[in-house]
């Protein structure tokens, strides 16, 4: 029996200002354009019909239906109603006489039509994508209508204008279909109708609202022969339960969601095309993935049977890329840089590129080391992923919507060699004596950016005592207190690339260091605390066993300051020293030491050796006979001390003279107990030059020079 269908609209209130439009918005659709002030429908295009019939049957082919047929006979319905609709801005299934532009024939397109109405001009397309997916209208009316295998012939209506009501541009559509010349099932692939199915175009899908549905085709003689009569997703007998439905999806990896009548999957038998069908919500689809379903427990015709089938959001409608040509590394290529940038052509049609880099040419998952599948250009740099020395093999395919394109060829690389090894150079293999702090060199090695460097005491490398991995030069001189003495050492380098990596290790030498440092020297001559010495003296000091050179220091005083300094001399062969002319100054009294240098390091210094050169006559330390003064150091910088021995109680005067003769400082004027006093005076304030000291007595009359040096 005949049911009237109730259809649910579809409506988008965004306002235009009707001043704003145009007639560019929508003239391309028409042959004559729409007046909706006079209520004409206007003349759509004949291109315009075929092109949505076309896209209609194309959603047909998706699900394996029988396609439509266009029926001119019913195209006034269909622009009627969509008059009305734009004409008072509102969608109705039955207008009545109070609406503008009321037509009977607008109201019979009413009650057989999906409706659509917009708030600007839209594709025409835009209308079948919005009954795809009914959003917020769980009853799937309009998507259920044009999945009706049942429907034979179909028109299409539209009109674009500014309504009646408020003067704002809308666009209005229908989709009208015949629902009493029915199609002959007889060929009907499937026994159900699903919604997505196969390869699905994610451009018809709403994946923010995202409802699978499902109808049951149990009798294919009529629509109304699969009511809940023949399908039932849950059923009872006599109060205990025969069936209820529940509905398993599962994704690639083999995670299953589960739908059931407490759990998301609903069903209904109302009359919006084939009387029976259920749906799931299912967020979280993605595209280029496949998705089995299967449903369970459904009674058809008095039997459980359960169904299952696929699909995929990949578009179907358009052609899979075509073969990349490569082009970088060319094919064979050897010496390759393992931190690689690959380079493709494009590939007609494609939207991402994927590509592999394989140990082998079967390109087995085991063997592939990288891959790339969202490229969305023709290059792709590959970095700390390949190893040095081997070789490598990789492929490009395009990707679109369509899915993956065919691999291009299989192209193949070897990457680059790791440098060679170093030649060790010193010291020599077997070398013995060896300094405590040796330089350790080697030749360069092409292709090396940098050395390694180990040093054992086990030639095996069991324990290390030195690992240095970033040696940019071809030497190393080892810090004090790495190596003992009279111990035996192996070393080896090797080469490392910043590109390929280390090199193997060089042949390793050994070494063997020398005994412990010297002793310290005994200062012989001149002896200590020598008045009236040579400018020109001679220093000597006994000669140290083991010792092959010697250090020898001579200052102004006994800190041996920079600035105090007279001789500072290294590597001193003989044990002796003669003082070259324009060194020493008369008057002046100098400290002196020395150190012996061998392979096993350099000693402490001796003990200081102390003389005066020319007639000045300093007491010593120990045993002196008058009153004395001793200016250090000599030359002063900031503060100076002055020594005075004296032996015997007397009234003493020490003045200090400049050049001129001037007296710039009296240190002290009285009687002065015996004693050695250290006096310290600051002399930041005078310039620099020579100046003189002089302590009178009644029994003493004694004077120097010394310097000052800023």
């Amino acid at each position: 029996m005949y049911k009237r269908l109730l259809i649910i609209v579809i409506v988008f209130l965004i306002n235009i200002v009707f001043s704003d439009y145009s007639f560019s918005q929508y003239q391309q659709y028409y042959d004559v354009l729409p007046d909706i002030a006079n209520c004409t429908t206007g003349t759509l295009k004949q291109s315009e019909k075929t092109k949505m019939l076309e896209y209609l049957n194309k959603i047909r082919d998706l699900h394996k239906l029988p396609r439509f047929e266009y029926d001119e006979s019913f195209q006034d319905e269909a622009m009627e109603i969509s008059l009305i609709s734009v004409a008072n801005a509102t969608l109705s299934h039955t207008p009545d006489a109070s609406y503008y532009c009321y037509s009977q024939t607008g109201y019979n397109g009413g009650i057989s039509s999906n409706l659509y109405l917009g708030s600007s001009s839209y594709p025409s397309e835009q209308s079948v994508i919005a009954w795809m997916n009914d959003r917020n209208q769980i009853e799937l009316g309009h998507r259920r209508w044009i999945v009706d295998p049942f429907v034979k012939k179909i028109a299409f209506g539209r009109v674009d204008g500014p309504s009646k009501v408020g003067g704002n541009l809308y666009c209005g559509m229908s989709y009208y279909y015949d629902s009493k010349t029915l199609q002959n099932l007889n060929s009907l692939q499937n026994d159900f109708v699903a919604v997505p199915y196969g390869d699905y175009p994610p451009s018809l899908w709403d994946f923010g609202w995202s409802v699978l549905s499902f109808t049951v085709i149990a009798d294919k003689s009529s629509r109304w022969a699969n009511n809940s009569d023949k399908v039932k997703y849950a059923s009872t007998l006599n109060g205990n339960p025969v069936n209820e439905a529940y509905v398993e999806v599962e994704d690639e990896s083999g995670n299953i969601q589960r739908f059931g009548k407490d759990a998301g999957l609903g069903w209904a038998y109302d009359g919006y095309g084939v009387p029976n069908y259920c749906y799931w919500q299912m967020h979280g689809l993605a595209q280029q993935k496949v998705y089995k379903v299967r449903i369970f427990d459904v009674l058809v015709n008095g039997q459980k049977k359960n169904f299952s089938y696929q699909f995929a959001f990949r578009d179907p409608f358009i052609s899979k890329p075509g073969i990349c040509v490569l082009s970088q590394p060319q094919n064979n290529a050897t010496d390759v840089n393992p931190n690689i940038t690959f380079q493709w052509g494009t590939s007609q049609g494609a939207d991402y590129y994927l590509l592999q880099v394989s140990k082998s040419t079967d390109f087995s998952e085991s063997n592939i080391v990288f891959q790339k599948t969202d490229i969305s250009g023709t290059s792709w740099s590959v970095s700390g992923v390949l190893e040095p020395m081997k070789k490598y093999y990789w492929r490009v395919a395009g990707k679109n919507d369509a899915g993956t394109g065919d691999w291009s060829q299989i192209w193949n690389f070897t990457t680059t060699t790791a440098p060679d090894p170093p030649t060790l150079a010193g010291p020599a293999n077997n070398a013995t004596n060896v300094s405590m702090t040796p330089t350790l060199t080697w030749n360069a090695a092409p292709k090396a950016d940098k050395y390694q460097l180990v040093i054992s005491t086990s030639d095996i490398f069991a324990t290390t005592v030195l690992d240095k991995d970033d040696i940019t030069g071809t030497s190393y001189t080892l810090a004090k207190d790495i190596l003992s003495n009279s111990t035996q050492y192996f070393w080896k380098v090797r080469s490392i690339s910043n590109i390929s990596g280390p090199s193997t290790w060089s042949p390793t030498w050994n070494f063997t260091t020398a005994a412990a440092a010297p002793g310290k020297p005994n200062l012989l001559s001149p002896p200590r605390g020598a008045t009236g010495v040579s400018a020109k003296v001679e220093l000597i000091w006994e000669a140290v066993e083991g010792a092959t050179s010697y250090n020898l220091q001579v200052a102004s005083s006994n800190l041996y300051n920079d600035w105090e300094m007279v001789v500072n001399e290294s590597g001193l062969t003989s044990p002796s020293y003669k003082m070259p002319a324009g060194k020493l100054e008369l008057l002046t009294q100098y400290y002196w030491r020395v150190a012996s240098v061998g392979p096993g390091g350099t000693s402490d210094w001796s003990s200081n050796g102390r003389f005066t050169v020319g007639d000045a006559s300093p007491v010593e330390e120990d045993n002196f006979m008058d009153n004395t003064v001793s200016i250090y150091p000599n030359p002063v910088n900031q503060n100076a001390t002055l020594e005075v021995w004296v032996k015997n109680r007397e009234y003493l005067s020490l003045k200090i003279y400049n050049a001129l003769g001037e007296t710039v400082a009296s240190v002290f004027d009285g009687v002065v107990e015996p004693a050695v006093h250290l006096l310290s005076w600051d002399v930041s304030s005078l310039p620099s030059g020579i100046y003189y000291y002089q302590l009178i007595g009644t029994k003493t009359n004694q004077s120097g020079k010394f310097n000052i040096i800023k």
